[in-house]
């Protein structure tokens, strides 16, 4: 299968090719406050043109749907819908949080990863995933809440990363005192490959006409005992 893949929800635009025929999975990934939108349609053509194929080729888009950067999560969406309606390619849609542990699981091979990210607004989103068959899985739900009303399963050992761990440092002192890496702060589109691909084998597909981000502001997390 071919699979075109890009998030936008952090600072960082990141958008992976991976086409069957071909051994390498292709890569851009640019670290910039502002200005995605005008770096991503760039990006994917450029992606398009090393692997010598088009749209037409592409059997599936992977998109980030957060949370994460509001205006970030639009960009992402808006370009995922614009591809896929008009050339009639299937979506799927992955959490940006899921994205950050695969990319870490590849690194590190840590099997059990709490995501951290700083949902500004003295927040934090968040989200515990477990290794399955080489892939992230979800452990509960993925929430937004204050720093001081995070709740891990104690029972667990977490592998706890994410820009939260810095940003909120001294409200998660007993999170950076254990076992965690504050340099894993933004997704990878080579992450989303796998991750999609197991998707795509499922048939865990978004129509075009239902792309949406997730913000998960409506979400309330359980206080920690």
């Amino acid at each position: 299968m071919n699979i075109l893949a890009f998030d936008t929800s952090t600072m960082a635009c990141s958008v992976a090719l991976s086409i069957q025929s071909q051994a390498e999975i292709l890569s851009e990934h640019i670290i910039q406050p502002r200005g995605h939108a005008n770096l991503i349609l760039g990006m994917i053509e450029t992606l398009l043109n090393q692997a010598h194929t088009s749209l037409s080729d592409v059997d599936a888009i992977a998109f980030g749907q957060g949370p994460g950067s509001f205006t970030g999560l639009r960009i992402a969406a808006g370009v995922c819908q614009g591809i896929a309606y008009s050339h009639d390619i299937p979506v799927i849609a992955l959490s940006s949080l899921a994205v950050l542990a695969q990319g870490v699981y590849r690194d590190t091979k840590q099997h059990n990863i709490a995501v951290l990210q700083d949902a500004r607004m003295s927040e934090i989103y968040w989200g515990c995933y477990s290794q399955e068959n080489g892939i992230m899985k979800l452990v509960g739900q993925e929430n937004v809440s204050s720093p001081d009303m995070l709740c891990l399963d104690n029972s667990i050992s977490w592998y706890s990363v994410g820009e939260a761990l810095t940003a909120y440092e001294n409200d998660l002192k007993y999170i950076t005192e254990k076992n965690c890496n504050k340099k894993y702060i933004y997704p990878n589109a080579i992450d989303m490959i796998s991750l999609a691909e197991t998707e795509f084998k499922n048939k865990n597909f978004t129509n075009a006409t239902d792309v949406n981000p997730i913000y998960l502001r409506n979400n309330v997390a359980s206080k920690k005992n």
